[in-house]
Order: structure tokens, then C-alpha cells, then sequence
């Protein structure tokens, strides 16, 4: 995951998001883990989504702002998740936060 080429990452997704909106009228995204946290990225910086699912994981928010986000998102995070910064409890209540603070359309479980 820490080698993970995020630019490289995000080009394939936009490439397949593309290839669906040829036969579909919307396409949504859903990711585990380290898919949560490139859906996350995804949708803040790929345009036009119709909904997004996160199945825990973080992107570094300073890159990926949520701000960006315009689809609707709902967020999944365990309470006994120990991966601090990316998946634990403590920083799934700050997004969580964040979220309803700023009236993102990202719902967090």
C-alpha cells in the first residue's frame, strides 16, 4: 500500500469509469481498504460520479480534499480498526465530523 502509485492508480480508474459511462447513464464506485481509501480519491478528483462506497480506509486528505466530493458517499468504519490515520476509530470520528461540519455528502458509519 505505502508503494502504491496513486497517480497511475487513478488514471486506471478514471480509464474504466469511462469505459462504463459508454453503455451506462452513471457509474458509482465502491472500495475495501486500500479501494476505500482510492474511492475516497477517486471521487474527490475524478468528475462526474453518481455515488461512491467506502469500505474503511483514508486517503491523505491534504491531497484528496473532501471538499471535491460531490457525489453522494457512504462510509463504513470498524471500531476496533487499529490502522491509525487510515482506518482506526478515532480517525473515522474526525471525518465523520469533518463530514457534518462542512455538509459533505458523505454519510459516515
Amino acid at each position: 500500500m505505502a508503494n502504491l502509485n496513486w497517480p497511475k492508480a487513478l488514471e486506471d480508474i478514471t480509464a474504466v469509469k469511462n469505459h462504463f459511462e459508454k453503455d451506462s447513464q452513471s457509474v458509482s464506485i465502491v472500495g475495501f481498504c486500500m479501494g476505500g481509501a482510492l474511492a475516497f480519491a477517486a471521487l474527490a478528483s475524478i468528475k462526474g460520479w453518481k455515488a461512491g462506497g467506502v469500505f474503511y480506509g483514508i486517503p491523505d486528505l491534504n491531497i484528496f480534499r473532501l471538499d471535491k466530493i460531490t457525489a453522494n458517499v457512504l462510509a463504513h468504519f470498524g471500531a476496533e480498526d487499529p490502522l491509525q490515520g487510515f482506518s482506526d476509530k478515532e480517525s473515522a470520528l474526525r471525518l465523520k465530523a469533518d463530514c457534518e461540519r462542512e455538509k459533505y455528502p458523505i454519510e459516515v458509519k
